[in-house]
């Protein structure tokens, strides 16, 4: 994890995190702390954000993880989780039914914009706000604009190459100049920001990940 990205501090390692030539925004970060927001709670990107955050933490960091209801984060000193968010999976006979009148996706939409008030309330909370990706654009846009709005640091992470052939609302375009800085995983994904700060950071080592999460996290 490239620290540089939270805008308080230098261009060092996740080795180094709290350190900053910033007092000011150094000691608000320490006082205020990170809000990481992914809000599925499990697969790839939840395992991503659980080492990311449990290395922040690790660093005296006050840390929360903003997630789904039926996440499945493993805990973590320090890294406190809180779950605004909620969807229709198909676990119950009224959700399997939802699915297959194919209203999942409406009533997740709906869950996600009641979601909105309880996400603004944690990001007022936070000195920096760190998305790990949208699932809907349109959804994505509505929630980024309300994080600003919230005053804390916005930081954007495409976890997924970008939309190349789509009639969604184009990720490199709308997020990158609403966001302090935009983190990609790709030198490709990077091109094709026009606007704002970016940085190329390669995905970490899950060697090993479900027995050592929260002290094998490389970055």
């Amino acid at each position: 994890m490239r620290a540089e990205a939270y805008g308080t501090l230098p261009d060092v390692s996740g080795s180094a995190v709290a350190a900053s030539d910033d007092a000011d925004g150094a000691e608000d970060l320490r006082r205020r702390g990170v809000l990481f927001v992914e809000q599925g709670g499990r697969g790839g990107v939840a395992d991503y954000t659980n080492c990311l955050a449990t290395a922040i933490a690790a660093r005296g960091i006050p840390t929360t993880v903003a997630t789904a209801d039926d996440h499945l984060y493993a805990p973590a000193p320090g890294v406190r989780i809180s779950t605004p968010f909620a969807y229709v999976r198909g676990h119950s006979a009224p959700a399997r039914l939802a699915r297959r009148l194919h209203l999942g996706p409406i009533l997740n939409g709906l869950r996600f914009r009641i979601a909105l008030p309880a996400l603004f309330a944690l990001a007022r909370r936070a000195a920096v706000v760190h998305v790990q990706g949208w699932e809907r654009n349109s959804l994505g846009l509505l929630a980024t604009l309300l994080l600003r709005a919230s005053g804390a640091a916005v930081i954007y992470t495409a976890h997924n190459t970008f939309e190349r052939f789509s009639w969604a609302l184009d990720s490199t375009v709308i997020f990158p100049p609403l966001v302090r800085h935009t983190i990609v995983h790709t030198r490709g994904d990077r091109e094709r920001i026009r606007h704002g700060a970016v940085s190329v950071i390669s995905h970490g080592t899950y060697a090993g990940l479900p027995k050592f999460v929260g002290t094998f996290c490389l970055f």
